[in-house]
């Protein structure tokens, strides 16, 4: 008999700006906002037509309840001109294009930028019955404050070796990191060396996830799943494949050197452990003089 299976049901919801109904794939995900299952009321197609500049930039964070933030704007614009200046269909472009294509591109960074996990915010810009208040941008309702500034970790800056916005303290944090793996083992590709600053990345945002639990400002669970991702990295067979350097078994446990031994010779040669004589010893001895003189030896 001819069985079908059952297909996996994928979450989906509506997207409140078109009308139609999407995988939760399609919506930017917004972690303040439960009522939306935790994403965008509007999905990314949507947010791409409409978003060409600053301030239609300002109207959709508003009505996707994110909080504006004119400094992450400007470090969008910083992220898009260094993207652009090597791009010659830009260059040869007449102004009034270059201005479209730096609004496009600087909205897209901000999306980027948006996700990052020290940095995000949301803002509830809906009225008591759950209806949308009015956008208006002659108003700072739903910008980031002074006093939020004052909480974060420095300036958030562009970062080419790690390609993204960081504070100098963590891309302190992402060197520091990947030197003391470069000192462990052997990062002898490109591919390695990538994989090695994603573990440092993993690490990072592990150790954020882990502060802002101490705070209340995020889960257990959130911190979790990315203590996992960086345990997963770590234990990965790219790690495994690597090397690590001669005489590096500082800081390894037993278990470390077994394995420290097996990868630099290829072999585990077990050390030969004696123990100093004692009493239990010293009556054996008495007793194979005493079966030898009787002649039991012989007789055995």
């Amino acid at each position: 008999m001819e069985t079908t299976r059952k297909q996996r049901r994928i979450p989906s919801k509506l997207c409140v700006r078109c009308s139609k109904v999407l995988p939760l794939t399609d919506f930017y995900s917004n972690k303040g906002w439960p009522s939306q299952s935790y994403h965008d009321a509007w999905c990314k197609e949507c947010a791409s037509k409409f978003c060409i500049d600053k301030e239609s930039l300002r109207e959709y964070c508003w009505y996707n309840c994110r909080r504006w933030s004119d400094e992450y704007y400007e470090m969008a614009g910083k992220k898009t001109m260094y993207t652009l200046a090597g791009q010659e269909e830009y260059l040869k472009a007449a102004k009034a294009k270059k201005v479209e294509i730096e609004g496009r591109m600087t909205c897209r960074q901000f999306f980027s930028i948006m996700h990052l996990p020290n940095i995000y915010r949301f803002s509830d810009n809906l009225g008591n019955e759950g209806e949308y208040k009015v956008f208006d941008s002659g108003s700072t309702d739903g910008t980031v404050s002074e006093a939020e500034k004052a909480h974060d970790d420095g300036e958030l800056v562009y970062d080419k070796t790690w390609n993204g916005m960081y504070t100098k303290r963590e891309i302190d944090y992402l060197n520091d990191y990947y030197t003391r793996l470069e000192e462990d083992f052997v990062l002898d590709n490109e591919s390695i060396r990538d994989y090695a600053r994603k573990a440092a990345k993993a690490s990072l945002d592990a150790d954020i996830k882990y502060n802002k639990m101490r705070h209340g400002q995020a889960s257990a669970n959130d911190w979790k799943e990315s203590q996992a991702v960086f345990d997963n990295l770590s234990k990965s067979a790219n790690f495994a494949a690597c090397k690590r350097k001669p005489g590096d078994n500082a800081g390894l446990g037993a278990l470390g050197l077994i394995i420290q031994k097996i990868e630099s010779s290829g072999a585990l040669q077990a050390q030969k452990v004696s123990f100093p004589a004692d009493a239990y010893d010293a009556i054996l001895n008495d007793y194979r003089h005493i079966v030898a003189a009787i002649g039991l030896d012989q007789q055995i």
